[in-house]
């Protein structure tokens, strides 16, 4: 039969292992909603990555058109998001009088 002292013992380390199980369940819980905050996140930057292409497009056609039409207004705009647009001369001396824009993003 079992003294009180074991009885006491088994008690002790059955309510230790309980409250092991229930901060076992308590991470667990606590991980799996980080993973998926993660997650969500790394789709945003993917996004993100992908959006990037798109807007280098954007500005590179907005330069060409601010350079064929002289427009001011466009280069302005740029100008207001950090795209800086120069204008080159004809290359190799060629006289079509044609620019190449050079737009450079900067970084925010």
């Amino acid at each position: 039969m079992l003294t009180r002292s074991g009885y006491l013992s088994l008690m002790g380390m059955a309510g230790l292992a309980l409250a092991l199980a229930v901060t076992n369940g308590v991470l667990f819980s606590a991980n799996r909603r980080a993973q998926l905050a993660i997650n969500v996140r790394q789709g945003e930057v993917q996004q993100a990555a992908q959006l990037q292409v798109l807007q280098t497009e954007i500005a590179k056609a907005l330069a060409e058109l601010a350079i064929r039409s002289n427009d001011q207004r466009v280069f302005d705009l740029l100008t207001a998001n950090g795209i800086t647009v120069t204008r080159n001369g004809p290359a190799g001396g060629s006289t079509t009088g044609k620019s190449t824009p050079a737009p450079s993003p900067s970084t925010r």
